[in-house]
């Protein structure tokens, strides 16, 4: 008892409106770890400023 719009490269296991939530959550996951990231990147320290500068 598959559903109509399930595509043979799930097998049947996920109607199309799981996919599309399961899509949306991976998006907003990859979202929050790249604004994670960003956050807690390394400051510059002495040795990442140019010549002049220091």
């Amino acid at each position: 008892m598959d559903h109509p719009h399930a595509g043979p490269l799930t097998g049947g296991r996920f109607t199309s409106a799981q996919l599309i939530a399961l899509d949306g959550l991976a998006a907003a996951g990859y979202a929050a770890l790249l604004l994670v990231l960003w956050h807690t990147r390394a400051a510059p320290g002495p040795a990442d400023l140019p010549a002049a500068a220091a």
